[in-house]
């Protein structure tokens, strides 16, 4: 898994001319969103949960299920991100070794649209978990808990070219280790390793994955890491291992190892089993894998999660809830 990145864009406003230019008009500010879909998978079921989501209230409302059958079956759903909002792509846990993508727009999920894919030979997944989409570069990134590698595909205009896939090993210093949650920020690919509670970072660009430059941390403040998502001034991080979450102070977009620290919210949002989350601007979205359900938290503009503020979202009730993306209405 995300979203997770998300996948939000940071939307500016017109700039304000001068005195001297006040014959001239003024960009057209570009609105923010204030619709859009919040995806589900569910891994028990095989099923892709759809519900409406308010941008500006943060309220999940709506929700309903929906499974992809035949070409397009999921098989084990586990993580799931955009492709510059067109499409989403889900990874198969159970069959380790597809990736399912379906179409999406403002009407929402294209059932009919989902093809399940089995990259081969160079490019072969291998226990595939969390997926992250470069949609400036155009390269998909999934990382393969049984080999402890990255495989790297280039995306097209709305699918990933299953062709271009290529599969990666990074080696000390840089090493994975049972690798779960990955996130594109910046000019570097950021995986959480949740066996040795670390994570690791490798530059990308517009060639692709720079694996001789990747680093990996171990940081005392993770717990069975798994999904990580950015958003200002902070990178979030699931634990698995004891219901908690863990935020660090980035540098920039650069993930800062030194500046982490972890919450556990108690009830009544209290966490049980978390896997994933998800991201936008004022809310924080954490799924429960074992206790089938979703806590929402209020976050401050610098991205700071309010642990007070953390409780259930009473419409969604996934089974398994493993991935989770969101993406905003076209405007």
């Amino acid at each position: 898994m995300k979203k997770n990145s998300l996948l939000l864009l940071a939307l500016t406003s017109g700039i304000a001319l001068s005195a001297c230019n006040s014959g001239s008009s003024s960009p057209t500010p570009t609105p923010t969103p204030t619709q859009g879909y919040m995806y589900n998978v569910s891994y028990s079921n095989n099923s892709i949960v759809q519900c409406a989501l308010d941008y500006t209230t943060g309220v999940v409302s709506g929700c309903v299920s929906t499974k992809p059958i035949g070409a397009g079956a999921l098989n084990g759903p586990a993580y799931i991100a955009s492709e510059g909002n067109k499409t989403v792509v889900i990874t198969n846990w159970n069959s380790v070794n597809t990736y399912t993508e379906c179409k999406v727009s403002n009407s929402g999920l294209d059932i009919a649209s989902c093809q399940t894919h089995k990259p081969t030979g160079a490019g072969a997944l291998d226990g595939v978990a969390g997926i992250a989409v470069d949609v400036n570069n155009k390269y998909a990134y999934f990382v393969n808990v049984n080999g402890d590698s990255i495989t790297q595909c280039t995306v097209g205009a709305n699918s990933i070219n299953i062709d271009s896939c290529v599969t990666l090993q990074p080696k000390s210093p840089g090493a994975l280790d049972d690798p779960k949650g990955v996130v594109v920020a910046g000019g570097s690919l950021v995986i959480t390793n949740s066996t040795s509670n670390s994570v690791t970072t490798c530059p990308i660009s517009a060639v692709g994955l720079n694996i001789g430059g990747c680093i990996q941390t171990k940081i005392t403040a993770l717990n069975d890491p798994r999904e990580i998502v950015q958003q200002n001034n902070y990178f979030t991080i699931v634990n698995y291992g004891d219901n908690s979450y863990t935020q660090c102070l980035s540098a920039g977009d650069a993930f800062n190892p030194g500046a982490c620290t972890k919450y556990k919210p108690t009830i009544p949002g209290a966490l049980s089993g978390p896997k994933n989350l998800v991201a936008i601007p004022g809310f924080v979205y954490i799924q429960n894998f074992d206790g089938n359900s979703m806590v929402s938290c209020t976050s401050d503009p610098t991205g700071a999660i309010l642990l007070s503020t953390c409780a259930p979202v009473g419409s969604n009730t996934t089974s398994q809830p493993h991935g989770v993306v969101v993406i905003p209405n076209t405007i």
